[in-house]
């Protein structure tokens, strides 16, 4: 083994444990003070924890395992579940559990997903492109606000970018070499990806592609044998899932007519505000959110890392676009909302495409590995001030093509808050300054994820009524057409929650 291979073999892991140390820091700091977020804990913790007390009680034979919301498969309910368990204060008078307000242990499990994730990063660039690439993906992939927002909630989307990533790294892996053991890593890493999001389903069509883009590039003279094998993967990956959730194969025609209502049948898309307009979501709804949500320099270096693969050979690279494009066919189903929250697995291609295009400009300017490591310190500085001035509405960010989260508040362009983010900021300074037995009314949206006001009388908010305090989120004026106007007239406002200039909330006292 030569001095380079050397090299590159303890540099691995050590950079490997930076990039992970990078991811987690900026997840777990401030991991709960965006509050609790919509569907955290009625759709995902609440129902965890039936398949926990089921299992518990050896009772598998219940409609539950198959009707209980079945649009996803249960992998994230089952992982929630257990990660939930030290969230549990007590108990109600059904048996169910009361959680803790924050979920910091499940939203724990997002952040070691999460972080995982962006190792996986690092280790496909490094494998495929070079380890200053891979480095520079696995940094800009931890410090994207949209992803990191997202890895701090209780919620699909970690699980997503863990496993989508792990079951491509995986497959580039089984066409490097294919042979049994990866060929069976392969599978069951596609299986655990599939039991993650019904829309993985996309996986195996995508892979097929990729394995005719490579036999394209190699001119495989063996491509029926791993063609074959191929199949061996996909029929791995379903040994997987039965064994995991075997219960729907014994009720597919309630499974068929309820994916057919749901997904199939539906004719019109979502209600959002967008540029402007409370309009049906259009069909380049993710590709424009994709656009204004991500940070504009880091675009700029990903279209120059395609142009670097269009002009390459490498069927590697070309996969890369293709996993970074096939997402968007989701563009086409009518339920397009809450920004790319549902095709946020393009973010990981996306952060090697980029690093990609930043070696490819740094290489340009200087050639010594010592130049281009310090290059990265004003990649770094570009994304950590993104990070700070956005923090920790991480998922409120909007990118300079649309002047910001602080224009679009003021231009009231696109829904903010839209989660319930800051509501939690708001009633810890309530909690501090208003009055003991004092009376606020609510005009938030949503209402279910209201943390405790210790001491003091919360009422829906009416016109006609008199209150001490009054909360209203900016979500619930520009979205669900909540009028403010009589609240401005009769209380002024002593505190916003505001993240880079939008006003997420606002906290009125009476004049």
């Amino acid at each position: 083994m030569n001095l380079r291979n050397t090299l590159i073999k303890y540099a691995i892991p050590l950079l490997s444990l930076l990039i992970f140390l990078l991811a987690f820091s900026l997840r777990v700091w401030n991991l709960n003070k965006a509050g609790q977020m919509w569907d955290e804990k009625s759709l995902l913790v609440d129902y965890a924890w039936h398949y926990i007390r089921d299992a518990k009680n050896l009772d598998f034979g219940s409609e539950f395992w198959w009707k209980g919301t079945p649009d996803h498969p249960p992998l994230a309910r089952y992982l929630r579940g257990i990660a939930s368990i030290p969230d549990i204060k007590g108990w109600d008078n059904k048996g169910f559990p009361i959680y803790n307000y924050d979920l910091t242990y499940d939203r724990m499990l997002s952040v070691f997903l999460t972080s995982f994730a962006a190792v996986l990063v690092f280790l496909i660039g490094a494998r495929y492109i070079s380890l200053y690439s891979g480095f520079t993906a696995g940094m800009i992939f931890s410090m994207l606000p949209i992803p990191l927002g997202h890895s701090q909630i209780a919620m699909l989307e970690p699980l997503g970018l863990f496993f989508f990533t792990a079951s491509m790294f995986a497959f580039f892996l089984f066409l490097e070499k294919p042979n049994r053991k990866r060929m069976i890593f392969s599978g069951i890493t596609l299986g655990l990806a599939l039991l993650a999001r019904e829309t993985h389903i996309m996986l195996p069509p995508m892979m097929l592609i990729i394995l005719f883009i490579r036999n394209h590039s190699l001119k495989d003279k063996n491509i029926k044998s791993v063609f074959y094998k191929t199949l061996g993967t996909f029929g791995i990956a379903f040994l997987t899932f039965f064994l995991f959730w075997p219960m729907p194969f014994f009720h597919l025609e309630w499974e068929f007519n309820y994916f057919m209502n749901l997904r199939v049948n539906a004719a019109r898309s979502i209600p959002e505000v967008f540029f402007g307009r409370l309009m049906l979501t259009p069909i380049p709804y993710y590709f424009v959110y994709f656009i204004i949500t991500t940070p504009l320099i880091i675009l700029l270096f990903a279209l120059i890392g395609a142009i670097k693969i269009n002009r390459s050979r490498n069927w590697i690279w070309y996969s890369l676009i293709l996993w970074f494009c096939i997402p968007f066919i989701m563009s086409f189903y009518p339920k397009r909302e809450h920004g790319i929250r549902y095709i946020i697995q393009i973010m990981i291609p996306f952060a090697l495409i980029a690093a990609m295009g930043f070696e490819a400009v740094v290489i340009k300017l200087v050639k010594k590995i010592n130049y281009k490591i310090l290059f990265l310190i004003p990649l770094f500085i570009y994304q950590f001030i993104i990070l700070l001035r956005i923090t920790p509405y991480y998922i409120d960010y909007f990118n300079i093509v649309v002047g910001g989260a602080k224009n679009v508040y003021e231009k009231r362009l696109f829904q903010l808050g839209w989660w319930g983010e800051g509501i939690n900021e708001s009633f810890d300074y309530l909690n501090i300054n208003a009055p003991i037995d004092a009376t606020v009314g609510i005009a938030t949206s949503p209402n279910h994820i209201l943390p405790d006001l210790h001491g003091r009388t919360l009422i829906p908010y009416k016109d006609d009524k008199a209150y001490d305090f009054v909360v209203v989120n900016f979500y619930n004026i520009i979205r669900e057409g909540f009028n403010d106007s009589k609240i401005r007239k009769n209380y002024k406002v002593i505190y916003s929650v505001i993240a880079d200039g939008a006003h997420l909330v606002e906290v009125y006292k009476r004049k």
